[in-house]
């Protein structure tokens, strides 16, 4: 199973959209929406959760990511609105599946015009 923590900055419905192959939580339901990035990616990581998804470009430069095992899933879009992701999740999930264990710290999944 694939487990991903939405960022504060995606929808929390978006959650449900995931299929069963997906475990999904939100920073909130973690209780984790005081946390600053840098404790946030601890917590992330001492939980084993595989992804981090984001619609933050910047996040990547900010922290060494290369100090944890989560791998941050970047959505490039033109909106983050639950109405423009909800269905782009089946490209999000395909997205994800095709990299390898540790392949890649950081994927960028353009959602722009598909």
């Amino acid at each position: 199973m694939t487990t991903i923590l939405l960022d504060e900055n995606l929808p929390a419905p978006l959650k449900k959209d995931f299929s069963d192959g997906f475990l999904v939580f939100t920073v909130y339901e973690k209780g984790w929406q005081s946390k600053k990035n840098g404790a946030l990616l601890q917590a992330i990581d001492e939980e084993g959760i595989d992804f981090l998804m984001t619609a933050d470009r910047n996040l990547e430069y900010q922290q060494h990511l290369e100090s944890f095992n989560l791998r941050l899933a970047i959505l490039i879009t033109h909106d983050n609105r639950y109405k423009t992701l909800q269905s782009k999740v089946p490209l999000i999930e395909a997205s994800l599946l095709s990299l390898k264990k540790k392949e890649l710290r950081v994927l960028r999944i353009d959602l722009r015009g598909k």
